[in-house]
């Protein structure tokens, strides 16, 4: 089983080598569960132009879920005062597989204590309803857009 993640111009995905993730164990809600941070999540980041740089740094993996695919998260806003614009470009997320562009509110990933501490915190995963046969051909996360003047 591997997992390759692709950086590429704002978009991570997520290719699933044969259509397989790793299935977690049953958790106690029926579409909301965490999932222990390891190595296998992916760092990310979202970045702003000019001066701003990295806004929010987080750590993404996708799973099986009940037969669907499952978007797992831990983040942290690195620009406090950019909080709102941020949430709202998690908000306005969606994932992107086999042709479909599903809408995905991402603002359930774990908020973590600090950047450093992504690594030791416990993700929240989520269902997308997406089908595990329909994602065979990988997974990209896209952000909802923002602008921000000082």
């Amino acid at each position: 089983m591997s997992i390759r993640y692709l950086k590429k111009a704002g978009v991570y995905q997520a290719f699933l080598a044969l259509g397989l993730v790793l299935a977690v164990s049953a958790p106690t809600q029926a579409q909301t569960f965490e999932l222990a941070v390891d190595d296998s999540f992916v760092e990310s980041d979202i970045r702003f132009t000019g001066e701003l740089g990295i806004v929010y740094s987080f750590l993404w993996r996708a799973v099986a879920y009940e037969g669907e695919v499952a978007i797992c998260g831990v983040g942290r806003v690195t620009r406090p005062r950019l909080r709102t614009t941020v949430r709202g470009m998690l908000r306005g997320a969606s994932i992107q597989t086999s042709g479909q562009d599903v809408p995905l509110d991402l603002t359930y990933f774990t908020n973590a204590r600090s950047v450093p501490a992504l690594r030791t915190e416990t993700a929240t995963c989520r269902s997308t309803g997406i089908p595990l046969s329909q994602a065979s051909g990988g997974i990209s996360l896209i952000f909802g857009d923002a602008i921000w003047r000082n």
